[in-house]
């Protein structure tokens, strides 16, 4: 439960700094069957967009379509887009588009000498550190109430 608290408390001060915040997951399931395990957590008030793995991708770790399908979505350019992910192909899809930034997470188990091989932008424990790459702090608070690019 720690952990999942502490993620929805980092996902809620990403939508306060005015960050659109989307999932993109690897898992093959119905989208309103995954928005119905994401209620107890906390987590689907805060995600924007959810987007599940459409059945016919080929490989099941290739979500570069559903990345820029969430971009398009939600009206952001991938160079300002920011991709969190705990396995490789998250992040080498993620760069394989133009996502901007490419936040690797050490949190989902995989070591940091294999998430290292894919080349993200950063390598943390886990979400929690996102408040310091993103720089979430009151005195940015302003600055994206004032419209400051977010996403």
């Amino acid at each position: 439960p720690a952990p999942f608290a502490e993620s929805e408390r980092v996902l809620s001060e990403l939508c306060q700094h005015g960050y659109q915040v989307a999932l993109v997951t690897s898992r093959f399931v119905p989208e309103a069957e995954l928005r119905d395990k994401l209620i107890p957590t906390g987590f689907l008030d805060h995600f924007s967009y959810v987007k599940p793995r459409p059945g016919d991708h080929i490989h099941w770790t290739d979500k570069r379509h559903s990345i820029v399908e969430v971009c398009e979505k939600l009206g952001v350019s991938p160079a300002r887009a920011v991709m969190v992910g705990d396995i490789p192909p998250d992040i080498t899809s993620a760069k394989d588009v133009g996502v901007g930034k490419t936040v690797a997470v050490l949190s989902g188990g995989i070591r940091e000498n294999i998430l290292r091989q894919a080349d993200p932008c950063h390598i943390v424990p886990g979400v929690a550190s996102l408040r310091e790459i993103l720089n979430l702090t009151t005195a940015n608070r302003t600055a994206a109430n004032r419209g400051g690019a977010r996403g």
